[in-house]
């Protein structure tokens, strides 16, 4: 199209939104409203054979690219990365989805399968964490990162709303580990190479967000943090949200059962979860 949009085909054959496509309208909207130069979704429009969202054309690289090739470290992006949450979080933001509810959701649904009574615990620590309207990405890594004309833009808003920040940092922790492979430089690379610059990414972006604190701090933060991390692996990547405990199947328990028992480990330790 011109004047720098582009449409995508992404509401099919009715002219109303979805919720997706709702927030993203919303969101975009809010943080461009805040100086957060996130590509904009327009109107839908008809198009041959359904509808159409019309976006902002935004030319540039998603920071995972930037990071394969060598033109970004991960301490580097991660120090921008949390800058750019920041001005997020800084934004006023009214409708979408609800994350203290949506974590709540999610805790409730793993309750069933966290040993020793931990899962009530779980429930009752998201339960307590202060509701605000600060906008949350919802979808927060490498791959919705994109550098465009030297400035990070934050791109594919369809998740986002409003919420406590930690729900947003616990997504990007979560995702930052569950995308590694895709910014390791070295296709050959060994897990634990992977691994490692994904925890040098997010350790960067951990100190940048919180920018000042002590060493203690941010590891009592980051246990905090990964509390909600592995709630996210395994409501959201591992599907049980969705299917609840009593509908997952061998093979979706199996994928789980790790970060079920790391949380098992971590909850004893925190007392609460927000900061």
């Amino acid at each position: 199209m011109e004047d720098g949009r582009m449409l995508r085909i992404a509401c099919g054959g009715h002219p109303i939104p979805t919720e997706d496509e709702a927030r993203e309208m919303l969101a975009t909207y809010q943080a461009c409203a805040a100086s957060v130069g996130t590509p904009n979704a327009y109107e839908i429009v008809r198009v041959p054979g359904g509808y159409g969202v019309v976006v902002d054309y935004v030319v540039g690289l998603a920071m995972g690219v930037h990071i394969s090739i060598g033109s970004y470290t991960p301490a580097e992006l991660g120090h921008d990365m949390a800058e750019l949450l920041r001005r997020l979080h800084a934004t006023h933001m009214e409708a979408g989805l609800d994350w203290n509810d949506t974590f709540r959701a999610w805790a409730a649904a793993l309750a069933p399968l966290v040993p020793d009574g931990l899962g009530e615990r779980l429930v009752a620590l998201v339960e307590v964490v202060p509701r605000r309207r600060c906008l949350l990405h919802g979808d927060f890594h490498v791959g919705n990162v994109i550098l465009s004309d030297g400035i990070l833009t934050p791109i594919d808003m369809e998740h986002a709303g409003f919420g406590h920040p930690v729900f947003d940092l616990a997504v990007a922790r979560s995702r930052i580990e569950n995308n590694a492979r895709g910014f390791v430089r070295d296709r050959a690379a060994d897990a634990q190479s992977i691994r490692q610059s994904a925890r040098e990414l997010w350790e960067a972006l951990l100190a940048g967000y919180f920018e000042g604190a002590s060493a203690h701090e941010l590891e009592e933060l980051d246990g905090r943090i990964d509390v909600l991390a592995e709630v996210d692996r395994c409501c959201f990547a591992g599907g049980i949200a969705t299917t609840g405990p009593e509908g997952a199947d061998e093979r979706q328990l199996a994928s789980v059962a790790p970060y079920v028992r790391h949380l098992a480990e971590l909850l004893p330790q925190v007392e609460r979860l927000d900061f």
